[in-house]
C-alpha cells in the first residue's frame, strides 16, 4: 500500500512540526498506528500520535494528539523521557519541549556511538 494517502492525511501534522523543530518531519509506524517522528540530535526523537479518535476522523482534526520525547533511559535503552497529551499537536510539542526545557542538568539523550579520542579536542567539540 502506498504511503501517499498517509502523507495527505497527515501532512499539515508533518509541516507543523518540521517548522516548530526546523528538523525535517516523517511518518513512522508505531504500535499505536501512524505517527509523525522527528528526529532531534544525540540519539533523541519526537513522536506524535493522533488518538484514536482524531486519527479516525483526520489527523489535523481537534480529536487529540499523544507527544513523546524519546531518548536513551536508565538502563541505556530507547524510552520515552517526557509524554504530554494535549487537544492540538503543536500545543503539545510546546509543553514536552518546556517539560525537557526543565529536566535540567539530567543528560537525556546520550550519542550511540563514541566520539574519536584522535581528534584535537577543539575539532571533536565542533562536531
Amino acid at each position: 500500500m502506498s504511503d501517499s494517502p498517509k502523507i495527505g492525511r497527515y501532512h499539515d501534522a508533518l509541516l507543523a512540526l518540521t517548522l516548530a523543530t526546523d528538523r525535517p518531519a516523517r511518518l513512522a509506524e508505531t504500535a499505536a498506528g501512524v505517527g509523525v517522528r522527528v528526529d532531534l540530535t544525540l540519539g533523541c526523537h519526537l513522536l506524535a500520535i493522533a488518538t484514536a479518535d482524531g486519527a479516525l476522523r483526520d489527523a489535523d482534526a481537534d480529536g487529540g494528539w499523544t507527544v513523546h520525547f524519546v531518548g536513551r533511559g536508565s538502563v541505556d535503552a530507547e524510552e520515552p523521557l517526557v509524554t504530554v497529551h494535549g487537544d492540538w499537536l503543536v500545543d503539545a510539542v510546546d509543553q514536552v519541549l518546556a517539560r525537557v526545557g526543565a529536566l535540567d542538568g539530567r543528560q537525556l539523550c546520550r550519542p550511540t556511538h563514541s566520539r574519536s579520542t584522535r581528534w584535537p579536542s577543539a575539532a571533536r567539540e565542533a562536531v
